[in-house]
């Protein structure tokens, strides 16, 4: 007959605590936390390397390098139009606005001679307003409804686009516009607004900060 086991309790054995970035094979990578955390971000590395996808550069889709769309989709987002094709659109469309406005500020502008000052321009505040209106629901109208572009921009093949490349919404276009002509108003802050342009890394007009959008091409 074979001898009964023993039933007498058996002392536990104190095996020596391990830490937990010892346990997951990650040795002198200092705390658990950060091992971890090291753990985390080499792994989504390896999943990106599996999929094929480029690792995403700093910054936003017009941050440098540009143009580039955050993931996940990973689309180009499209380039920032030029700044000569810009002035050109908004020639066109200046000229345009001033034809629409014109019945109503033609006769609005006047000269005055002036021993002290020499000659001077003068006009009414309330054709400046009729103007500013005009030009306002030019700009808002079409670029709302016809995806962020206006005649001029039409022509040089442009348009306005939210600051990460999608759609600029009504509310984005109308806000724009609105700081667009009151700088104009302003007729100083309105020359800064427009030369922003030349030095801004995005491109961007004051306008265009304000509203937190871009020109990019269509």
């Amino acid at each position: 007959m074979p001898p009964r086991p023993s039933t007498a309790l058996q002392k536990p054995v104190n095996r020596p605590h391990r830490p937990l970035s010892e346990n997951l094979g990650l040795r002198g990578a200092g705390d658990g936390g950060f091992a971890l955390h090291r753990l985390w971000a080499g792994g989504g590395a390896v999943i990106n390397r599996a999929m094929g996808a480029p690792p995403p550069p700093p910054g936003g889709p017009y941050e440098e390098p540009q143009p580039w769309s955050p993931p996940p989709f990973g689309t180009t987002a499209p380039p920032l139009a030029g700044r000569w094709r810009r002035l050109f659109a908004g020639i066109v469309d200046g000229v345009i606005v001033a034809i629409i406005s014109s019945p109503f500020t033609y006769d609005s502008l006047r000269v005055v001679s002036n021993p002290a000052t020499g000659p001077q321009a003068t006009g009414r505040v309330g054709d400046a307003l009729a103007a500013g209106v005009i030009g306002f629901l030019y700009f808002w109208l079409l670029q709302s409804l016809w995806r962020g572009q206006t005649i001029g921009k039409k022509l040089f093949g442009m348009r306005v686009a939210r600051a990460t490349g999608g759609p600029a919404t009504s509310g984005q276009i109308a806000l724009r516009q609105f700081v667009e002509v009151v700088l104009g108003w302003l007729c100083f802050l309105g020359l800064v607004n427009l030369a922003w342009i030349l030095f801004d890394r995005r491109k961007q007009a004051l306008h265009d900060k304000a509203a937190r959008t871009v020109v990019v091409d269509a």
